[in-house]
C-alpha cells in the first residue's frame, strides 16, 4: 500500500501577481531555483495539457520526470502531476494571491513514493524535502526580485 505525504511551502515576492505566474508555471525556468531539476523543456502544449520533461537529482537518485499542467487559471492557479519514473507520482497545486505590492506564492503537494525501499523512508524523506522545498522557495524570491527592474 502506497503512503502518500504532503509538501507544503509559501512565499511572499515583490512582484505583481501576472510576474510570478508567468515565470512560475514555465517549467523551463525550474533549473533557476530549484536546484536538483538539471534540465527542464516544454514537450507540447501550453496551459492545460502542457507536457515538460525534466531531468533531476536528489542525492544518489538520478531521474527523469514528465510534468502534465491539468488546471491552468492565468495568474491565479496551476495545477499539474509529476510522474518520475520508477521512482514518485506527484499532484500539485500552485496558487498566487496578491496582497498589496507583494505576492503570495502557494505550493500545495501529495507526494507517494513508488519502490517499497524508498516508502520505507517516506518520514526521513518527508523531512527533508520539506526543508529542502523552503529553501528552494527562498532561492525562487531572491532570483526574481534580483531581475526585476523595479529592484
Amino acid at each position: 500500500m502506497h503512503h502518500p505525504f504532503p509538501i507544503k511551502a509559501h512565499c511572499s515576492i515583490a512582484l505583481p501577481q501576472a510576474t510570478c505566474f508567468a515565470y512560475i508555471t514555465d517549467f523551463e525556468h525550474d533549473p533557476d531555483w530549484w536546484p536538483p531539476v538539471q534540465e527542464s523543456r516544454r514537450i507540447c502544449g501550453h496551459g492545460v495539457g502542457a507536457i515538460y520533461e525534466q531531468v533531476a537529482s536528489v542525492g544518489i537518485l538520478h531521474f527523469s520526470s514528465l510534468i502534465e499542467v491539468t488546471a491552468f487559471t492565468p495568474d491565479h492557479a496551476m495545477a499539474f502531476t509529476i510522474t518520475s519514473h520508477g521512482i514518485m507520482h506527484c499532484r500539485v497545486q500552485y496558487t498566487f494571491a496578491s496582497d498589496g505590492p507583494m505576492t503570495t506564492f502557494t505550493m500545495d503537494s501529495t507526494i507517494t513514493l513508488i519502490p517499497r525501499w524508498l516508502r520505507r523512508a517516506a518520514p526521513l524523506l518527508r523531512s527533508v524535502l520539506q526543508r529542502q522545498t523552503a529553501a528552494h522557495f527562498a532561492l525562487l524570491k531572491a532570483h526574481l526580485e534580483a531581475r526585476s527592474p523595479q529592484s
